[in-house]
């Protein structure tokens, strides 16, 4: 050893130990996300011990869609229900092998079989003719007087009408024929009884024009109450609902809970109010009051005179800012009364109607209605950019071509997601950078 670092060593005091001293925090701000993904992994977790359950019983199905039946219209219903409780995209093989043998051979005595097997084949895109109804005709040419006791097969008749295509005035006869009757059976039937749920939920809004996952829930709920419903099928489309719940809640919380702070880096900052707006009016949509709200007024002449919606909607509809465009277009249909229209719950009146004498005369509810809907989709056309315009073709409602480009651009892509998702991250390092400092 050195002397001199040994000297040095021997005159060092001893050095006593010091209380422990509490370190600062940095005072982080809470997570915006909350426990939500902890408390998600659980319900991984849980989803991964029912997978087997679940792959069972859609095994169990494909067996039952395709055994032999000595009732092949027992096999049409079986698959109407899988369809309205919105599980068909997992039999869809199945399903389309028992329409061939259905289009190919098939044909059905009653009412309610035929309508539905016309329906069914017109939604997978056969080419289901309507003249298979003229047996429910008369020697007049009018649907049998018989046919008005069978409310079962007028509300099925009822939903195949409205797969009508240009020049089939067989089906708009139909139309008008199952409208007018179902409307007095409604008054007839129990207001608590299964089938007055479906022929007001109907009445209210036909099976076409409504939202799948919309009509699926609604769906559920009826078919869980029929006492002949399959065990098999109610458990199946519970779990299929849960599960796309469940994602969608993901996705719901990564869009609705960004932070203003965060929101003025990833957009121009006088878009920004506008966003927000649109994403609080998206979660508040399964909640906000009915369109009835609003009282539904005729729209004179007066009212409904603005061409140029320029001024009024200065945002033109490309295919990434739908969110925008719809949070700056619905102040325009609350307004005009128009809301109505779009959401469904004013549907298209039957365009002639039953006179007194039993004649079909022009229907006045149906003019009107007509009108205001061609306003209104001149309006939203109005508002489209040139590389969305090749979307509004064969469209001649308001109402199928909102649906449509609803379909088409609410959804963010996925490729526009993670650019989001690098965009957030980025930011958010920012913000705790500057924290620190």
């Amino acid at each position: 050893m050195f002397p001199a670092l040994a000297s040095d060593l021997a005159q060092t005091p001893n050095i006593t130990a010091t209380p422990d001293v509490t370190q600062c925090s940095a005072n982080f701000s809470p997570s915006i996300w909350g426990d939500h993904f902890l408390s998600y992994a659980s319900m991984e977790a849980a989803d991964s011990k029912s997978k087997k359950h679940v792959q069972d019983l859609k095994e169990e199905l494909k067996r039952m869609i395709m055994a032999p039946t000595k009732r092949p219209s027992q096999k049409l219903h079986f698959i109407n229900h899988i369809q309205r409780l919105g599980v068909s995209y997992h039999f869809e093989d199945e399903i389309d092998q028992i329409l061939q043998q259905v289009h190919r051979e098939e044909e059905y005595d009653d009412l309610c079989t035929t309508a539905l097997s016309f329906r069914l084949l017109r939604q997978h895109g056969y080419n289901a003719s309507c003249n298979m109804f003229n047996k429910f005709k008369d020697g007049d040419g009018k649907f049998k007087e018989s046919l008005v006791n069978d409310v079962v097969g007028l509300l099925s008749l009822y939903e195949a009408s409205h797969l009508q295509m240009p020049g089939e005035d067989l089906l708009n006869e139909a139309l008008t024929f199952s409208t007018a009757h179902l409307m007095s059976a409604a008054h007839h039937l129990s207001s608590s009884s299964q089938l007055s749920k479906q022929v007001t939920h109907a009445l209210y809004q036909p099976l076409w024009k409504g939202m799948p996952r919309i009509e699926a829930r609604h769906h559920l709920s009826i078919y869980q109450e029929d006492d002949a419903h399959n065990e098999t099928l109610l458990n199946f489309a519970k779990f299929d609902f849960n599960t796309v719940q469940k994602l969608s809640s993901v996705l719901s919380v990564s869009l609705y809970g960004i932070r203003g702070h965060l929101l003025h880096r990833l957009i121009p900052s006088s878009s920004t109010f506008l966003f927000l707006q649109t994403l609080t009016m998206a979660t508040s949509t399964s909640s906000s009051p009915p369109s009835s709200t609003f009282p539904l007024v005729q729209a004179s002449s007066s009212s409904m005179q603005v061409q140029n919606l320029g001024p009024v909607i200065p945002v033109r509809l490309t295919e990434t800012n739908y969110l925008l465009w719809k949070s700056v277009f619905l102040p325009v249909l609350h307004k005009y009364r128009l809301l109505s229209i779009v959401d469904g719950s004013e549907p298209c009146p039957p365009e002639k109607v039953l006179s007194s004498s039993g004649d079909l005369v022009p229907n006045d509810a149906f003019i009107s209605w007509f009108e205001r809907d061609q306003q209104l989709l001149i309006w939203i056309n109005s508002t489209l950019s040139d590389s969305v315009l090749p979307y509004v073709i064969g469209y001649t409602h308001a109402r199928d071509l909102w649906l449509n480009l609803e379909a088409r651009f609410a959804g963010l892509s996925q490729a526009h997601l993670l650019h989001l998702k690098s965009k957030l991250q980025s930011a958010k390092k920012v913000l705790l950078l500057s924290e620190l400092r």
